[in-house]
């Protein structure tokens, strides 16, 4: 079990690296078409 967790928590960290430029990119967009 744990060392099913510490991969869950692995995954979770890559998401959390990669999501913020992927949500980035989004709003970066969003502005775009708002302007």
């Amino acid at each position: 079990m744990q060392y099913q967790s510490i991969q869950k928590k692995k995954l979770y960290t890559i998401d959390y690296l990669i999501a913020p430029r992927r949500t980035s990119q989004r709003d970066e967009t969003k502005k775009d078409v708002n302007c």
